[in-house]
């Protein structure tokens, strides 16, 4: 098998080199097809473009990732056509039991089962139409445009900074590339998105971590006044003992169950009567 001729390319004093069936993958407007000069370099010859060439790399990635046009049609086409006849052949079994079952129902006199299962064949029909008509659809319009971009973007990598993206695009419009343009406004969407998302992220962390502040701060002062009570609680305990106490030394002792306190001075009184009478009666 023969192997295409390289192709050596000066862009912006940046050499590369590539093959004609790479380039041929452009569109045939493109620039690519028509560069700014051809210099001789004993024998090379050198394809020169006056443009970026940090960013040519990436032009000549995506052309390296972009299948043959007419062979991504082809796979493409079977592939669905064969998807979409595996799912239409499934239809039709499932239709064909459906019908089987609702005549042993009829059969059987379960009209109720007979019905469920004529409205099952009737939904199925109508996914088999609609199955049908996708099959139809899809070998008119081909692949989408979408899905060879999607294809073509797991393989091609796109440079880091948006000032770099931007003048991504800006040769790819030049070069007519208007799938690679295409990827480079996905990316940039797609990168303020995450941006924001990222600063919803940040945004919401910074709320929750003041929110979580003003409850400590809360949750401290709380603290220190459940302490506070506490204290009070003790000084009113102690205060309340001592007066209980007090009280205590005041009662008769009779009335607190105890023994009663006897009177000295009535006792020396009573025995002196006592000593009177007797002293009387010797006389007496």
């Amino acid at each position: 098998m023969a192997q295409a001729e390289p192709i050596h390319i000066n862009c912006g004093g940046s050499l590369y080199v590539t093959t004609s069936r790479t380039l041929r993958r452009a569109p045939p407007a493109s620039s690519l097809h028509r560069p700014d000069a051809v210099l001789e370099d004993g024998s090379t010859a050198w394809l020169f473009f006056d443009r970026d060439g940090p960013a040519f790399a990436y032009v000549l990635n995506f052309l390296r990732a972009k299948p043959d046009e007419s062979r991504e049609t082809a796979q493409e086409a079977a592939f669905q056509a064969s998807a979409l006849e595996g799912r239409a052949a499934r239809l039709r079994e499932q239709i064909a039991e459906l019908q089987e079952l609702q005549q042993d129902y009829v059969e059987g006199k379960d009209y109720v089962e007979a019905q469920r299962c004529t409205n099952a064949v009737s939904a199925a029909r109508k996914q088999l139409r609609a199955a049908e008509g996708e099959a139809a659809q899809s070998q008119r319009a081909g692949p989408s445009p979408a899905s060879r971009l999607g294809a073509i973007r797991k393989q091609c990598a796109l440079p880091d900074g948006a000032a770099a993206l931007r003048q991504l695009a800006a040769e790819a419009a030049f070069f007519g590339l208007e799938g690679l343009e295409a990827m480079c406004a996905q990316e940039e969407v797609g990168r303020r998105g995450e941006q924001t998302d990222d600063a919803a992220s940040v945004a919401a962390s910074r709320d929750e971590a003041q929110r979580l502040r003003v409850a400590l701060n809360h949750s401290t002062k709380r603290k220190a006044a459940l302490e506070a009570n506490v204290l009070e609680l003790e000084e009113r305990k102690a205060f309340y003992k001592a007066q209980f106490k007090a009280a205590l030394e005041l009662v008769p002792a009779e009335h607190l169950g105890g023994e009663p306190r006897r009177d000295e001075a009535a006792d020396a009184e009573a025995q002196e009567d006592l000593d009177e009478e007797a002293s009387d009666e010797d006389d007496s």
